[in-house]
């Protein structure tokens, strides 16, 4: 069930937002939200899918497809609307993403998806806008850590 904030105008998309739109795992709910309010996106985010292209395997059939699904994706996002993390907010989601790592127990290899979780919750938070995800995992915790974030679970 979609918890939402009536007075929301704008939303940055947590990189789940680009992967569940690609596999049509969208409710009417959360596909009103993308396509109807406004809504940026984080080269923090990009990145992690940009990786994820990068780890399919070349010999695979279905690399050639995915590969230009997520390309026609990535070109639908403008300049206007793309926010690249500051030194502060980076340096911030480090630490917070240290504290996350020892709280929920994560090994070295999920560090670094908790420092990309960080740094966009955090990035939400500085342009004062809210973060789309369904990841609650991570952001419940950091909801708990700093209250003050905006964060709408689908």
């Amino acid at each position: 069930m979609l918890v939402d904030h009536p007075v929301e105008k704008s939303f940055l998309l947590d990189t789940c937002v680009y992967i569940d739109s690609l596999q049509d795992k969208f409710s009417a709910e959360v596909a009103d939200i993308v396509d109807n309010r406004n809504h940026f996106h984080s080269v923090c985010a990009l990145q992690e899918i940009m990786l994820a292209v990068g780890a399919l395997n070349p010999m695979d059939t279905r690399t050639r497809h995915s590969i230009a699904t997520i390309g026609a994706l990535i070109k639908t996002v403008t300049a206007e609307r793309l926010f690249q993390p500051d030194i502060e907010t980076s340096g911030r989601a480090a630490l917070l993403a240290g504290t996350l790592s020892r709280i929920q127990g994560y090994g070295k290899d999920h560090r670094s998806r908790a420092l990309n979780d960080c740094t966009l919750f955090l990035q939400a938070q500085k342009m004062g806008t809210t973060l789309l995800t369904r990841n609650y995992a991570d952001f419940d915790i950091l909801l708990q850590m700093i209250p003050n974030g905006r964060v709408l679970f689908y």
